[in-house]
């Protein structure tokens, strides 16, 4: 008896302790904060002594080249590890994408990507950000048809593989007895 009352006054004040920590502040007055005008707060800025930077074009121009170019590896990398997940997370995935990789559409896809790949290096840079969505487009356009298989694939259903063995007279070189003739129905 002793052990359940502290079990329950330990209990009591851990669900109070976790009410107080979790427990949300009271919302403040929209007037209680502010205690000095906004437009006092304002300091003007003399812009007639602020230093002329031109900003450098050519590193600007660099960088957005590398990022565009490490989200295009990320699209490629990225489609390429999606595909081979669902083909070795899911047992129907390899029947799936074999089945997927036939389709006209699905080529269609894979010949486009290829491409705009082709492409990419001699693009120039206003076309590349166009070339990267176009890419993640026909990433997710194939990973969806691919993702459609699988689902299509686990809603047939399951057929056991039929061993068909060898009668028992033909092995004996008996020929076998003809086929029951066909029931007839009225």
């Amino acid at each position: 008896m002793k052990n359940f009352t502290l079990l329950l006054a330990f209990g009591v004040c851990l669900v109070a302790g976790a009410y107080f920590l979790l427990k949300k502040p009271a919302p403040k007055s929209p007037y209680a904060r502010m205690t000095a005008s906004p437009i006092e707060s304002i300091k003007p800025v003399s812009i007639a002594h602020a230093p002329v930077r031109a900003a450098p074009v050519e590193n600007n121009l660099e960088a957005v080249r590398q990022q565009q170019q490490e989200r295009y590896n990320d699209l490629k990398e990225e489609g390429r590890r999606v595909r081979q997940a669902l083909i070795e997370g899911d047992p129907k995935g390899a029947k799936a994408m074999q089945v997927v990789s036939q389709l006209p559409e699905y080529r269609q896809l894979v010949d486009r990507r290829h491409q705009v790949e082709a492409a990419w290096a001699a693009a120039p840079d206003n076309q590349r950000e166009g070339m990267l969505t176009e890419i993640n487009s026909l990433r997710e356009q194939s990973i969806g048809m691919l993702l459609a298989e699988i689902n299509r694939q686990k809603s047939l259903p399951d057929v056991p593989a039929v061993i068909v063995a060898p009668a028992a007279g033909a092995a004996q070189g008996i020929a076998p007895a003809g086929a029951p003739p066909a029931p007839v129905f009225q």
